[in-house]
């Protein structure tokens, strides 16, 4: 493929020309096609046995090879992974805290949710990287996205109480009601309360980023889902 401004040769999954700039569009050519379409008949006719040796994702999977390829690629954050792939797996995980809860209602011991949230830790990463690499976008968003949400929902939990805590104890102590003295304190919560709203705008945006459609091209990540 060719950059039709500058002429220079580029790779099929390059958007913008390294030479000049300019977007290239989006083609794929019929070689691509065959193929792809070869590869997907191989595919059926092995009945997923390769997942063993290939870590790539189909197309579309059933729950059960959507669990396997979870697991096989614990600690992947390369490649790519498609829709069916990454809700299978977020469908294994609820099942599992549905689980763990039951046990902790019957059994006096409450740790099974820690445990099983630590198990995930990793794979639920590393699946979200796969899931934004299979729609052509980079995976710094998501480290991000972790980074921001974990501080600052930690000072939201921390500073919260303490506003309301200090608003009821001049209350209690001096003459001001409580709604007088919360008015007071509530300008400095003001600012966390906007961060959280930002926080929560960047969850939606990678939750819509995990419903969208797989490239059905090859990008800088890997081959298209067959």
């Amino acid at each position: 493929m060719r950059c039709p401004r500058c002429s220079h040769e580029l790779n099929s999954w390059e958007r913008n020309c390294p030479y000049c700039g300019k977007r290239q569009p989006r083609t794929i050519d019929e070689e691509y096609l065959k193929e792809r379409y070869e590869r997907k008949q191989q595919m059926a006719s092995n009945s997923y046995s390769h997942y063993e040796y290939d870590l790539k994702s189909p197309e579309t999977v059933e729950f059960k090879d959507a669990v396997k390829l979870f697991f096989i690629n614990y600690v992947n954050f390369k490649g790519r992974s498609t829709r069916s792939e990454f809700w299978y797996a977020f469908l294994l995980q609820i099942i599992v805290y549905i689980c763990c809860l039951l046990i902790e209602h019957i059994l006096p011991v409450k740790i099974f949710t820690i445990l099983a949230q630590l198990a995930f830790l990793v794979p639920n990463l590393s699946i979200q990287f796969r899931r934004f690499h299979d729609t052509g976008r980079s995976a710094k968003f998501v480290i991000v996205n972790h980074i921001v949400s974990f501080v600052f929902n930690g000072i939201f939990i921390i500073f919260a109480p303490l506003v309301l805590f200090a608003a009821i104890g001049e209350s209690l102590f001096s003459t001001p009601r409580l709604g007088q003295s919360f008015g007071t304190y509530s300008g400095l919560l003001l600012p966390i309360i906007f961060i959280e709203l930002i926080v929560l705008g960047m969850n939606i945006y990678q939750i819509v980023v995990c419903c969208m459609p797989s490239e059905p091209y090859q990008n800088e990540y890997g081959d298209a889902a067959v």
